[in-house]
């Protein structure tokens, strides 16, 4: 298990994400992580879900899921900078953007859950 929790809009929001297992058999693919955007192998990124509250008896097991890192280091992932060419961004800009896209994609993440409407798509830069 664990705990997503962001600020929206002035208030803490948070959901509980249960960790699917891995399977063995796509072991030689990359997958990417939802949040951070980062390709990692296939042991370190796992399908995490959460349930979406609802009083309805027939929403009741209605639940969402992400494909997030399974050490749940995104913050650290968008701080990771290499070494660019004479034409990338400078390195301050694009920490700065990835951290902007991670926030809007958590934000997203657990409006979806709150709100029941399909997630909001973030373009990375």
């Amino acid at each position: 298990r664990a705990f997503l929790v962001a600020d929206v809009d002035g208030q803490a929001v948070g959901a509980l994400l249960r960790q699917s297992p891995s399977h063995a058999e796509v072991g030689s693919r990359a997958v990417m992580c939802a949040l951070c955007r980062f390709s990692r192998r296939f042991n370190e990124v796992a399908l995490f879900a959460a349930h979406r509250p609802s009083r309805d008896p027939r929403k009741r097991l209605s639940s969402v899921g992400l494909l997030l890192c399974t050490d749940l280091d995104c913050h650290r992932n968008v701080r990771t900078v290499r070494s660019g060419g004479p034409l990338d961004p400078p390195p301050g800009e694009v920490v700065r953007a990835r951290r902007e896209g991670l926030r809007a994609r958590t934000v997203a993440f657990l409006h979806t859950l709150t709100d029941g409407a399909p997630a909001a798509r973030t373009r990375s830069r």
